[in-house]
């Protein structure tokens, strides 16, 4: 996986993260489901098993 391709998934971690934790904080009346959080962990979690898979990988070279 090229660089620039890491810094991409880097991003769409980060951004999933603030998601996830914008739903956490957010009240639950104000129109967040619990979906949206289970999304927004299910998210970082995926994210972050791609990287950390990579970078095993590259390691491993």
């Amino acid at each position: 996986m090229s660089k620039k391709q890491q810094i991409w998934l880097a991003i769409l971690l980060i951004l999933s993260l603030i998601y996830f934790i914008g739903g956490m904080i957010s009240e639950n009346d104000s129109g967040y489901p619990l979906w949206h959080r289970t999304l927004g962990l299910l998210g970082c979690i995926i994210w972050g098993t791609l990287l950390f898979s990579v970078w095993k990988s590259k390691q491993k070279k």
